[in-house]
């Protein structure tokens, strides 16, 4: 079987716990935890609260006034390219693909991107993508359960990237 073949297989394997409610979870309760760690207020009052109660409640679910949320991952997946995000454009080259992106749609943001911002970004968005699909493959295997377990196989092929730096407090608050 080859590649794309094994990730759509993967994806279809993780997408009854990892829908787009359960990843609007995961990434506002993650949002929620990094803005705590860092002293912000998180209540619903604050401007950091009203960001995880947006990703709560339908960032990722769509919201029809707004962008679909295929629309929305694909730019999102351009401009992580262009910045050379490498953990978060992994993260979201699983967004993408439990939103309904095919892994040809996703290879074509990715490869446009980097032909725009240069072939270093562009080889090593490549890459990234390579091990994106390497680690669904694997939460797949593994049968992992929602959004998290499936972000935390993708961090692990990022051993280099220390995921966990962003939790650590900022030395110079807002």
């Amino acid at each position: 079987m080859d590649i794309h073949a094994r990730v759509v297989a993967a994806v279809e394997t993780l997408k009854p716990t990892c829908g787009r409610e359960a990843i609007n979870e995961a990434m506002a309760a993650g949002f929620e935890g990094l803005f705590a760690t860092n002293g912000f207020a998180t209540d619903v009052r604050s401007p950091a609260g009203l960001y995880v109660s947006a990703m709560r409640t339908g960032f990722y679910a769509g919201n029809p006034q707004h962008l679909s949320p295929e629309f929305r991952e694909c730019v999102v997946l351009a401009v992580l390219v262009v910045q050379g995000a490498d953990v978060n454009l992994a993260l979201h080259v699983f967004i993408a693909l439990a939103s309904g992106i095919s892994v040809a749609d996703v290879l074509d943001v990715v490869f446009l991107a980097g032909m725009y911002s240069g072939a270093n970004l562009l080889s090593q968005s490549m890459k990234v993508v390579t091990k994106a699909f390497s680690a669904i493959i694997a939460a797949a295997d593994a049968k992992a359960t929602g959004p998290a377990a499936v972000f935390q196989h993708i961090a692990a092929q990022f051993t280099d990237a220390r995921p966990d730096d962003a939790r650590a407090p900022r030395r110079d608050p807002l």
